[in-house]
């Protein structure tokens, strides 16, 4: 099966220092009958982070496309995005951008993808017309609709998964978006998350209004929608023309009265708001240690304000599904089987290891492998988070 094709394609600001990432949200939530907008609605999410930029990795990497294609037949909302390296001009992928700077990248997403999941939940019938001489109404809610934890996987491939090793946790994350300045970039990361969520209200109710089926865009610039809808295509054009638009800040984290040496008011800051963290589970792909690790974070140590918890406690904490190519010379398949039994001597349940028998560092070109992973992924779903739900 080929891999799905983005619902959107935009661009966020780093934490780290404003660069712009380049991003895509695949699928939305599965809604076939009126039926399934009763009860509560728990969004289900997965981010995949691709491999090292400096042997040319990116989010059309061919492994990370089929974990993708993967997560998504599962009923997932999957969001993949490009580590800054990728928009630099070729040769100027290594300084500055190994190990922490990519990991606040890293953190960008997974933060706005949380609030993105937070404020899109299916409308109710109350929320939308039928009448198709009557307007949809997108409805923008205060604040997150969901208010209680959901589901979120945080994947990676290669350099990916060592990044998604060091994750901090999500409170420690969200914790950073609770009380912002509106010029502030984390305000800016929240803004556009809510802004995708009201264009995806606004595809639902598309949908539900008029039986259409949305399909993505191959270039980003917005939803292909049905051409009775033409009029809303205009409107989305326009969310998507602000969610792409470069980022750039007069005064950063500046307010109107500092200059005359006034505090900040309560209208300088962001509504705050209150978001569950997720329930995480982690999904490594070829998963390099050390030395290879070594390597691709230029010997540096991962550490920093985004990092708070030792290394591999949320591993063997959470549900967390590790699989390896048994040819795997890049970062070879004994010193995984190795550090699992030093690491995690009481986490097997927790931590899962799927070898693949003639699989290398990358899967590409090996059907094999690529469907024995592909089921592994949905075997794990099915057995972890459906059931839990």
């Amino acid at each position: 099966m080929a891999p799905p094709e983005p619902t959107y394609q935009f661009c966020i600001p780093s934490l780290y220092d404003d660069t712009s990432l380049d991003c895509r949200v695949y699928s939305l939530p599965k809604i076939e009958t009126e039926k399934e907008l009763t009860g509560p609605w728990v969004p289900r999410g997965a981010i995949v982070a691709h491999p090292w930029t400096t042997l040319g990795g990116s989010y059309d990497d061919t492994t990370v496309l089929h974990a993708v294609a993967a997560l998504v037949e599962r009923g997932l909302t999957v969001g993949i995005f490009n580590f800054r390296g990728v928009r630099k001009p070729k040769g100027d992928t290594w300084t500055g951008r190994l190990g922490n700077v990519d990991l606040q990248d890293y953190v960008s997403f997974v933060a706005f993808f949380i609030f993105y999941l937070a404020n899109v939940y299916p409308p109710s019938s109350e929320d939308y017309s039928c009448d198709k001489d009557l307007p949809l109404r997108p409805v923008i809610s205060d604040g997150p609709a969901v208010r209680f934890p959901f589901h979120l996987i945080v994947a990676g491939y290669s350099y990916g998964a060592l990044l998604t090793r060091y994750l901090p946790l999500p409170n420690v994350i969200l914790s950073r978006f609770s009380q912002v300045l509106r010029t502030s970039t984390e305000a800016e990361i929240r803004l556009r998350a809510d802004k995708l969520a009201v264009m995806t209200r606004v595809d639902i109710l598309s949908y539900l209004a008029y039986g259409s089926q949305l399909s993505g865009s191959l270039n980003g610039h917005a939803v292909l929608l049905d051409s009775r809808l033409e009029d809303w295509s205009a409107i989305q054009k326009a969310h998507m023309g602000y969610l792409e638009k470069p980022f750039v800040r007069q005064e950063k984290d500046s307010w109107p009265g500092q200059r005359k040496g006034q505090s900040p008011t309560r209208n300088d800051f962001l509504a705050i708001v209150y978001v569950p963290p997720p329930k995480m589970h982690h999904l490594l792909i070829s998963l390099p240690l050390w030395p290879t690790a070594a390597v691709l974070t230029g010997f540096k140590k991962l550490k920093g304000d985004v990092v708070r918890e030792k290394t591999d406690q949320k591993l063997a904490r959470d549900p967390t599904l590790l699989i390896h190519g048994k040819r795997d010379w890049f970062s070879p398949y004994i010193l995984i089987k190795a550090w699992k039994s030093i690491k995690f001597p009481t986490s097997q349940e927790r931590l899962q290891i799927v070898p693949l028998e003639r699989a290398g560092h990358s899967f590409a070109g090996n059907n094999q492998a690529v469907d024995t992973m592909k089921l592994a992924i949905k075997v794990w779903i099915k057995l972890g988070i459906e059931a839990e739900d």
